[in-house]
């Protein structure tokens, strides 16, 4: 790996994008040892940012992990409650 100081911008936040990806896999095969799920969905403002976005929906794409992405409210924060109230729903019916 080059040091910061010969690698360009691009290279730089590629391989940024790539070790929050990455990081964000390594967390979630983690969760799946403890928590029993079947889907991931991601939402808030940090999916804004479409390397993210679709990065990981590609990672998650490559296992059994369906991935959701909010199509009718916006992807922000603005609807996180939304996700929340979904989260409690599924729990009171298990």
């Amino acid at each position: 790996m080059q040091s910061a100081k010969t690698c360009s911008p691009a290279v730089r936040v590629a391989n940024f994008h790539a070790s929050l990806i990455e990081t964000a896999w390594e967390l979630t095969q983690r969760c799946r040892k403890k928590y029993d799920f079947k889907h991931i969905g991601l939402a808030g403002g940090v999916f804004q940012n479409r390397i993210l976005c679709d990065g990981l929906a590609e990672r998650f794409a490559q296992s059994d992990i369906p991935v959701v992405i909010p199509s009718s409210l916006p992807l922000n924060d603005a609807a996180i409650s939304v996700g929340q109230i979904h989260e409690y729903c599924s729990r009171r019916s298990s």
